[in-house]
């Protein structure tokens, strides 16, 4: 039996590998695309043609947008076709032969416009509204075309129980397995972190957890600590010691760090705990920035995997919230171990801070 799993294992990884290279080839060479239509204009439209255009695994692309708003940006009315006639929308649909419609869900259509979307309904179309369009693109949610009602309906813990109960079995058994693995390194680690720079090994700082509850992080010090007002670290920081700069790109920085998973006051995954003088400025700023607090903390997430470094400014956190909401939406057990991959690989590949 280990011999047929071990067999199973290897033909089915190269199986699927070969079906994921075939399936891309003829993609790629019969040039299948998802053409579809925007009905209104707001910001995420803007975003979301960007998104279409530049990487889109689902191969759609935007054709069309429909609006009698003047003032589109120049890139939009170069990407897409500006349509602002109910008649010439009708014709430009069937010419193309579009299925797939995609509207913004504050937006109220003219009769007009309700008209040949219902006749649409005959060809089989499909229709999404922007939030799950966009996320379905971008796996990531339009913070701004959600509203309370939106968050609401989508975001669910009920019934997650078990989901919960074996999460916290793997992040004890993982930890331990990791801490049991790395131990025999930390008295090595620790002696050069006090040779390269005066301060202890150990950095501990206050962040926010779940629900607001706070809790002493833990990890190797990676900072020199004199002249250090630890504010949020920048690119090139002067602050950060050779080794830790070392630590930090390996990640082994953040092995103390299990110690907050033992204890429960962190997961393996989930979205990164912030400073709470920092979290109470950013709650004022970005909408629904306390909801990420629905769930345990993590030491990798989907943002942190999502190819970008987001640093705690308000432009970065706005991005780094639609991640973390995406994750909160969508936690399962394959998206878990999908992030576990993604940051072994981001490890590996040397990627982020």
């Amino acid at each position: 039996p280990k011999t047929i799993l071990l067999l199973d294992i290897l033909i089915s990884y190269c199986l699927l590998l070969i079906w994921r290279y075939l399936y891309d080839y003829i993609q790629k060479k019969a040039n299948i695309k998802n053409k579809y239509v925007i009905v209104g204009y707001n910001e995420t439209v803007h975003e979301l043609i960007n998104i279409s255009l530049k990487s889109n695994y689902l191969n759609f692309l935007p054709m069309a947008l429909y609006t009698q708003q003047k003032n589109i940006p120049e890139d939009v009315k170069e990407s897409v076709q500006i349509i602002d006639s109910t008649e010439d929308f009708e014709q430009f649909i069937k010419q193309n032969d579009i299925k797939i419609f995609v509207l913004p869900i504050e937006k109220e259509h003219s009769k007009g416009i309700i008209k040949i979307l219902f006749n649409a309904l005959k060809n089989k179309s499909v229709f999404y509204n922007i939030p799950e369009f966009y996320e379905l693109l971008s796996r990531k949610i339009p913070l701004g075309s959600i509203n309370e009602s939106w968050f609401l309906q989508n975001i669910n813990l009920e019934g997650r129980g078990v989901f919960y109960f074996f999460k916290r079995i793997i992040d004890i058994i993982l930890s331990l397995i990791i801490l049991l693995i790395t131990g025999i390194f930390w008295p090595f680690i620790a002696i050069i972190i006090k040779l390269e720079s005066k301060g202890p090994v150990f950095f501990t700082q206050i962040r926010e957890g779940k629900n607001g509850k706070l809790f002493n992080l833990y990890k190797f010090r990676t900072m020199k600590t004199e002249q250090n007002d630890f504010a949020p670290t920048t690119e090139k920081d002067n602050r950060i010691t050779k080794f830790g700069n070392f630590m930090r790109v390996t990640r082994i920085d953040e092995l103390p760090q299990m110690l907050n998973v033992l204890k429960g006051d962190m997961s393996l995954i989930g979205p990164r705990p912030e400073r709470p003088e920092l979290a109470i400025e950013l709650e004022k700023e970005i909408p629904f920035y306390k909801q990420r607090l629905l769930v345990k903390p993590g030491i990798t997430g989907w943002d942190q995997v999502s190819g970008e470094y987001h640093s705690p400014s308000i432009e970065d956190t706005y991005k780094k919230i639609q991640y973390d909401l995406y994750y909160i939406k969508n936690q399962s057990i394959f998206l878990e171990i999908s992030i576990f991959f993604k940051t072994i690989m981001t490890v590996f590949l040397k990627l982020g801070r």
